[in-house]
């Protein structure tokens, strides 16, 4: 029997890499970690769609909590309580997920990803014997500004991130190799970038386009359209991080990214085909503008190199995505999850 440790288990990412962590082996066992009560139909956020409830479970995801899958509301700064749970389960590798999102309090911010990722290493280093092997959620964030000479950007390019959420992942990071080579902890740090996926939230910018456009609202407003991201599925997300878990070097960040660039002006025009929105899109500046990265893509040579190969193309993720939102935003039957999309 395998087992895994989960914080932030009722995000998405959570939820996602919970069900392939329980596929990936009949025996496995997940134990998740996460502030919120235990809630086995929706993920941990809302959806400005749906009112105040949240987010709602596709089938397949919701259909993994059954069986092998235990939660325990445990704030992760309560590094005693967290010591005891790991003592008691006796995990082999434990997923850091647990984390601010970007644009909230700063100083909740350092609090969640800097403080709370110090005292899960604490934790683990209150345990006699074999550590588990700590897997760090980062974020392609902590690069920062990058010139089109430093594209794509490789794990060992310099790291210098320009909002406080970017610095709280970095402070995260080098916290976590400093503890494990001083506590004996394999560490491995992923760092990923621009996820999109059914159930994701409408405070990023692929769910909140396509939430804006299944309600065929009369005008949608946006921020610049002529930077670029790098989107990957957040299925393939949790089998990058699952591959890390099993094969990732200790004390090595690697890039989980698709390693293709994609502007949001495209972005944005895949969804209006998919939906058939017919209002109008005003562009509107933001105060995040001056600070904001004009472009990132990742090179994902070192996650490859573990034999990693995606498996949802964009279209696929944009399409999925789409038709997980208009249902939501129609109250129409129940939420679809891994069928082939349209290729948009």
């Amino acid at each position: 029997m395998t087992k895994y440790v989960v914080t932030g288990a009722q995000g998405l990412v959570g939820r996602y890499l919970s069900k392939a962590l329980l596929d990936s082996a009949a025996d496995a066992v997940v134990i998740g970690i996460g502030r919120s009560s235990r809630d086995d139909t929706s993920f941990g956020h809302a959806l400005s769609s749906g009112g105040t409830s949240r987010a709602p479970l596709p089938a397949a995801v919701l259909a993994s909590l059954r069986g092998r899958f235990a939660y325990h509301q445990l704030d992760v700064l309560d590094s005693t309580r967290i010591a005891h749970l790991l003592r008691t389960e006796q995990a082999q590798v434990v997923y850091h997920l647990a984390s601010s999102l970007r644009y909230g309090d700063d100083a909740e911010t350092m609090r969640s990803n800097v403080s709370g990722t110090v005292a899960l290493l604490d934790a683990v280093s209150m345990l006699s014997g074999q550590k588990p092997r700590i897997v760090l959620g980062s974020s392609g964030a902590v690069y920062g500004r990058l010139t089109a000479g430093q594209l794509p950007v490789g794990e060992g390019n310099r790291c210098e991130p320009v909002d406080i959420y970017g610095a709280s992942k970095l402070a995260a990071e080098h916290a976590t190799h400093i503890r494990g080579r001083r506590d004996g902890i394999c560490t491995v740090v992923a760092r990923i970038f621009n996820v999109v996926g059914p159930g994701q939230d409408d405070r990023h910018v692929c769910g909140r386009f396509a939430s804006q456009l299944c309600a065929q609202i009369e005008r949608i407003h946006v921020r610049n359209l002529q930077t670029s991201r790098d989107f990957i599925d957040v299925r393939d997300v949790a089998a990058a991080l699952v591959r890390l878990g099993e094969e990732g070097e200790c004390g090595t960040a690697y890039n989980v990214a698709s390693g293709k660039e994609v502007y949001i002006s495209e972005l944005l025009s895949r969804l209006i085909e998919r939906t058939g929105f017919l209002g109008e899109v005003v562009s509107t500046p933001s105060p995040w503008d001056a600070v904001d990265v004009p472009r990132h893509v990742a090179d994902i040579s070192r996650l490859r190199a573990l034999g990693f190969e995606h498996k949802h193309p964009l279209g696929e993720s944009l399409s999925d995505l789409v038709t997980y939102h208009c249902a939501v935003t129609t109250g129409s039957g129940e939420i679809p999850h891994d069928r082939v999309g349209s290729r948009l």
